[in-house]
């Protein structure tokens, strides 16, 4: 690869001597990532972190639903296989929270800087691939992947470029996937991929971008910078962004992506670990999740996004360790504390309209407070993904459908993505497309429980009896918790198999006095038996705690035992299920 010294444009012909733009003499590049004059042209640069927060997509055995992250709150240390990341002298990690919130910047603003000189109509969508960490440290790999999610989000906020969601390119991390294969897969235009080398003081970056229909490098580049020195080049890269894409974006989408997430590195670095564990997906792994995420707080009580993971953690607590009432007061306060920080936080808004759907049953709260997440970040997945719930409680099915669609669209390989869209289908009682979507997901992830619990439920209405009792006993054994298991009593008692589902019922007793057990956990068990009275009576006590799953009620199918007794419009109506 040469470089030509005076426009510092990179050429990939070997044979080439002489810059096709200048002509000046060609400089061959030799070094494994780059050299520091490669980046001198690129003048001054930002340390800013906009990064989006998306959903975990987990599909670990501690997830029984796909409507939320599986976080659990904070506690006292415990023994954990997981080990915890390395930690540097408190100078450097500041200095490399540093570096990854401003490379990630800078290697988005150079790749929209060169379409937008170039005039390319034809690049309207883009993965990033996951950055290849290269310092032979397992435990740098939260900054590769930090640098590449950074990309991901400064690119997702333009409302005229389609960006694949993390979930979806990072199936690809340790993979040694070639670009244009992968961007035909993903149907995107443009592929971008990074290699990062941590070496004492310095950052070196290199990046490409490839052009998925002949497989043509557009543009690469190679960095190394000075971890001490990234952080005073912010102010000159914002400039550098308005200046460039004057044409495409406007100034409020300029402001967005010069914005600093935080000016605490040390408060940085530790809501990028939580990102990092937060996306592992493990019990323990959510564990320090969430204590980084409230330890990131702490260093900067004005940290939005902090406060953003911090809400979605409490609030899938409260489907399995926590009564709704006392996890949704969590939720509020750090959701509202977020959006008193930046009302212009997408994410933000998506947990808000989260505690207003579930929590509150404010409906056209809630239905605004998607609708804005999606004007803010028309990238993110997971609002659209929410959306398509509400729509789904609504009865707005084919609304629900577009909208699970879309967000599978922009998260083509997250499962959370690909459940949400069966979901629809199947809330919608159109059984035949339900159960072929749930199997197109179990391929895709064949450990996934809400998808195991659902697909049995799909077979039941076909009157698959046995193929619905084997998809709920596949669950139970991925993960044995309340929740799996009341799906599994729903079954026994919808086959007929009443002794079976009452065995269950006392067995969610006996868990009861050892942990949290919602009352909607015997709700559905009963509902399987068509006991009635018992049906109403702990639906009853699950709304006395809010549980969220009773917004779903008027489209479940699981309660059409009971839908025909007086009492259950009564109780839809008391509740507020009615918009």
């Amino acid at each position: 690869m040469k470089r030509c010294p005076q426009c510092n444009r990179v050429e990939t012909d070997e044979g080439l001597k002489f810059c096709r733009v200048d002509g000046a003499t060609l400089v061959d590049e030799s070094s494994p990532i780059g050299s520091e004059s490669a980046t001198a042209q690129l003048g001054s640069a930002v340390a800013n972190e906009v990064h989006a927060t998306i959903l975990p997509y987990n599909t670990s055995a501690n997830v029984n639903r796909a409507v939320a992250p599986t976080t659990v709150l904070p506690q006292p240390p415990v023994t954990s296989t997981t080990h915890e990341l390395a930690k540097p002298k408190r100078r450097t990690t500041a200095i490399v929270a540093i570096a990854i919130a401003a490379v990630g910047i800078i290697s988005a603003v150079v790749v929209i800087s060169y379409l937008s000189r170039k005039g390319d109509t034809s690049i309207e969508s883009i993965a990033i691939m996951p950055f290849q960490n290269q310092s032979n440290d397992p435990n740098s790999d939260y900054l590769s992947d930090g640098i590449t999610e950074n990309i991901i989000n400064s690119l997702s906020q333009l409302p005229n470029l389609k960006v694949m969601a993390r979930t979806t390119v990072f199936r690809y991390k340790g993979r040694d996937a070639d670009a244009q294969k992968v961007g035909e897969e993903l149907g995107v235009a443009a592929v971008l991929t990074g290699r990062v080398l941590k070496q004492g003081d310095t950052l070196q970056i290199q990046a490409d971008l490839v052009r998925v229909s002949d497989g043509s490098e557009i543009w690469g580049n190679k960095y190394s910078r000075k971890l001490a020195d990234v952080f005073a080049m912010q102010s000159d890269l914002a400039k550098e962004i308005s200046d460039r894409l004057r044409i495409q974006i406007g100034g409020v989408e300029r402001e967005r992506l010069a914005k600093h997430a935080t000016e605490n590195t040390e408060a940085y670095e530790l809501y990028l670990k939580g990102r990092y564990h937060y996306f592992k997906g493990t019990e323990s792994d959510m564990r320090q999740a969430t204590n980084y995420y409230q330890q990131a707080i702490d260093k900067d009580p004005n940290f939005a996004r902090a406060y953003v993971g911090l809400a979605d953690s409490y609030g899938t607590a409260s489907t399995y360790l926590l009564p709704p009432n006392q996890a949704y007061a969590k939720v509020k306060d750090a959701a509202l504390r977020a959006l008193q920080i930046d009302d212009g936080l997408g994410e933000a808004h998506a947990t808000w309209g989260t505690y207003k759907f579930f929590y509150e049953r404010d409906w056209r709260g809630a239905e605004a407070e998607f609708k804005r997440a999606i004007a803010l970040n028309p990238n993110s997945p997971d609002a659209a993904t929410w959306y398509s719930f509400y729509l789904a409680a609504t009865q707005r099915f084919d609304e629900a459908i577009a909208q699970a669609t879309r967000a599978k669209q922009l998260d083509p390989l997250s499962i959370v993505a690909n459940v949400g869209v069966a979901e629809s289908y199947y809330q919608s009682r159109q059984y035949d497309l339900a159960i072929d979507a749930f199997r197109k997901c179990l391929e895709l992830d064949p450990q996934n429980v809400y998808a195991h619990e659902l697909l049995g439920v799909a077979y039941q209405k076909k009157g698959m009896q046995a193929q619905a009792i084997a998809e709920f006993e596949k669950a139970v054994q991925i993960d044995s918790s309340p929740g799996v298991i009341s799906f599994l009593g729903w079954g026994y008692g919808a086959a007929g198999r009443a002794d079976d589902a009452r065995k269950v019922l006392s067995q969610l007793e006996q868990i009861g006095k050892q942990r949290y057990v919602s009352p909607y956990n015997n709700a559905l068990v009963f509902a399987g038996l068509g006991d009635q009275d018992h049906t109403f009576e702990w639906l009853n006590k699950a709304d006395e705690e809010r549980n969220d799953f009773l917004v779903y009620l008027k489209c479940e199918p699981m309660f059409d035992s009971v839908r025909s007794d007086p009492r259950f419009n009564e109780f839809i109506r008391r509740i507020g299920l009615t918009p």
